[in-house]
């Protein structure tokens, strides 16, 4: 085990919308999971179909994580579009845990503005074949992350105010492209869309900003839509983890820090006694943050 302090509370990592989970060559997550594991960090990676919704991958995976983890503090990690499904997490309030941080890794926080044309493209071009060599099919539920469906999605999906949110892009150049042929169709399509992009999602989709709400952009790296999910990155990712983890007091903890300044039962010398009025206070703000008294 790594003798750098790890993070208190568990992980759990989002895969992206069209990965095998059945294929073992395909874990995105697999350098990840060796790395949290050597720091002795718990982690899961929830179950759910390679092409369901983000409304559907969030159910199944909350329903996991409030299996695995009923009542702690997590924190979520999504790759692409797992990482609108943490958002789409972490806006709910009816969980069984408590989200702590939501870090995005290459996620189309505002859509992908080439999926619009797409339908239009016939099943037999070279595009298409390029897609389902991507995805695994051509269009279907990718019409969910249209620009238009992604403004609906976050105008619905707001920043929970007791979340830190994190995000990372990456950024590859078109010489870098120019290495993959069989996915230059696909990569050209792209490249009309996005100046500067991962081969798949634009810099300006996947970073955060003020838009989505408080949050911070941890950095744009030179990394592919694929690689982005690196060891070295989810390295630094865990520094920020555990600066939130310090930070964050929780509500009955803020409140027990409070009652331990107030003066039960002493007085000074012709000042009457203020320990009933202390105690007073003590039960209103217990009361409110729906502690109920002992």
């Amino acid at each position: 085990m790594d003798h750098e302090k790890a993070l208190e509370n568990p992980v759990v990592l989002l895969r992206g919308w069209a990965v095998n989970t059945s294929d073992p060559e395909n874990n995105t997550w697999k350098g990840v999971e060796e790395l949290l594991t050597r720091k002795g960090i718990p982690f899961i990676v929830p179950y759910y179909h390679r092409f369901a919704s983000i409304e559907e991958r969030a159910n199944f995976a909350i329903a996991r994580i409030g299996s695995a983890y009923p009542l702690k503090r997590v924190h979520l990690i999504g790759h692409s579009l797992g990482g609108l499904v943490a958002r789409a997490i972490a806006s709910r309030y009816d969980l069984p845990f408590e989200v702590l941080t939501v870090t995005t890794l290459g996620s189309p926080n505002r859509g992908l503005k080439y999926i619009v044309p797409i339908h239009t493209k016939g099943g037999s071009s070279k595009l298409a074949t390029a897609i389902r060599r991507v995805f695994g099919t051509d269009f279907g539920a990718l019409l969910d992350l249209s620009h238009t469906s992604m403004q609906a999605f976050n105008a619905r999906t707001r920043n929970n105010p007791t979340v830190k949110y994190f995000s990372w892009a990456g950024h590859i150049s078109r010489s870098t492209l120019a290495v993959t042929p069989e996915f230059m169709p696909l990569l050209l399509f792209v490249t009309s869309s996005y100046k500067e992009s991962d081969g798949i999602v634009g810099i300006d989709s996947a970073m955060w900003g003020d838009d989505l709400g408080p949050g911070k952009h941890l950095g744009t790296q030179k990394l592919s839509h694929s690689s982005i999910v690196s060891v070295e990155l989810v390295s630094e990712t865990l520094k920020h983890l555990r600066d939130a983890e310090l930070e964050h007091v929780p509500f009955v903890e803020r409140v027990k820090d409070f009652m331990s300044t107030l003066p039960f039962g002493h007085h000074r010398p012709g000042v009457a006694p203020n320990g009933f009025i202390a105690q007073s206070l003590r039960c209103s703000v217990v009361k409110t943050a729906g502690l109920g008294m002992a």
